[in-house]
């Protein structure tokens, strides 16, 4: 029997082959695109939690920056409205998170407030393929004596990536010091009517006075017992005539008695010695000094080694045997601001009040004839929250050595003040 072959079975054969190579091909063709390690999956996954942590990290500094310009906003907005605020703490919180004080948008919170800073993360985040959700749960706002601001508030970020089903949620706390430092106070400025204006500086003094010795030999040609005077240092007794206006400055020597001519230091308004240098005082209200007879110097205070720590140019108060180093002119000319156990604390400065509510406060010294006219009386506290305070009882006023001259005769202080800071023995009628 004979096999006939015919073109029609070749071509039919062929087309099986291909056929079923084809089938195996697409066979085999998942297997070499498949990822079996996840690689990919796994460095998407890292992707959408480092955004995550930048996320975070940048809110860090962007709570500080919103933080600033919410205060100084609210500023702003006292400044413009010549009015206090309602409630400080519940209008930095709305500055803080809408950019608007009592409904009204602040200018300075253009797009800078922490609804434009989410908003901005949400679009990167969508530009990116993911789903991001940024909100406040609380803030709570509080105040560190005495020109700091405290921030507390807590965020919700839910971040989520549909491509590798991968969900991200956090609950961060950040808590923030937000100083005031350079922002106008409130008090001052409203209870002027706006024409004395003063902004939060720092000191450059610890403390209002400081007594720096006592217990040493005195003497005074003026029968009110003290002088005043800017220090002109002269450790190791260095010489003294090359000093202008003698008058009004005490000398502060290592030793008086060091000095071969007295004289060069009769024309100073007084001498403090930090060894013995008074032998006696005479009848004729002059005294004996260094071994000689009847020396002509306005004013000294011997064995008094401490008050050569005194600052250069400093204010200098010799009263009777103590010797003080008196601060309060310098605070009164540089405006500056200092803690205050009364006084209101930065938030209630910018509601108006005159006394604080527990702890701490902040306290400027005022320059009263930079004040309107209207407004001045030489008879009150020169603690400025004192001043335009008249329900409170602060006690009688005082001058006070070493400030109370020709040039701040106006100045005054109360004895509440007084005897906070110890500088009784600095007062006089």
């Amino acid at each position: 029997m004979k096999v006939r072959r015919t073109r029609n079975g070749f071509i039919y054969s062929l087309f099986a082959l291909l056929m079923m190579g084809l089938a195996l091909n697409l066979t085999l063709l998942p297997l070499a695109v498949e990822d079996p390690s996840g690689t990919g999956e796994k460095l998407r996954v890292d992707e959408v939690f480092y955004f995550l942590q930048s996320v975070e990290s940048d809110f860090d500094r962007a709570t500080d920056i919103i933080g600033r310009r919410s205060m100084t906003a609210m500023g702003n907005r006292i400044v413009n409205n010549g009015s206090y605020l309602d409630d400080s703490q519940e209008a930095f919180s709305e500055a803080f998170i809408n950019g608007t004080i009592n409904g009204t948008l602040a200018p300075l919170m253009n797009r800078s407030s922490f609804s434009d800073w989410s908003e901005s993360m949400e679009e990167q985040a969508e530009d990116s393929g993911y789903n991001l959700t940024a909100s406040i749960e609380s803030i709570e706002v509080g105040s560190e004596p005495p020109v700091t601001a405290l921030i507390n508030a807590t965020y919700q970020f839910n971040l989520s990536d549909d491509i590798t089903d991968t969900r991200f949620e956090r609950t961060k706390n950040v808590s923030q010091e937000i100083s005031f430092e350079g922002v106008e106070d409130s008090i001052i400025l409203i209870e002027s009517a706006g024409r004395y204006t003063n902004f939060f500086s720092s000191c450059r003094t610890d403390t209002p006075a400081e007594q720096l010795s006592t217990g040493g030999n005195w003497f005074y040609q003026e029968i009110r017992n003290w002088t005043s005077g800017n220090a002109v240092l002269r450790p190791g007794n260095s010489p003294v005539t090359d000093i202008d206006n003698t008058g009004e400055k005490v000398a502060v020597v290592d030793d008086l008695c060091s000095y071969s001519d007295l004289t060069d230091l009769s024309g100073f308004a007084g001498v403090v010695s930090g060894s013995n240098a008074i032998d006696a005082k005479r009848p004729n209200n002059g005294i004996d000094a260094c071994g000689e007879d009847d020396v002509n110097l306005e004013a000294v205070v011997d064995d008094s080694p401490g008050a050569l720590s005194a600052g250069n140019d400093s204010m200098i108060v010799m009263t009777e045997d103590e010797v003080w180093q008196n601060n309060l002119r310098d605070r009164t000319e540089e405006g500056c601001y200092f803690s205050d156990p009364w006084a209101p604390t930065v938030w209630e400065r910018m509601e108006g009040r005159l006394s604080n509510s527990g702890g701490e406060g902040t306290a400027f010294l005022l320059t009263v004839p930079d004040l309107p006219n209207e407004l001045q009386e030489d008879s009150k506290s020169a603690v400025a929250y004192v001043y335009f305070n008249d329900s409170s009882d602060f006690g009688e006023t005082s001058r006070i050595k070493g400030v109370t001259n020709e040039d701040l005769d106006w100045f005054r202080l109360d004895q509440q003040h007084v005897d906070e800071w110890g500088i009784n023995a600095l007062t006089y009628e």
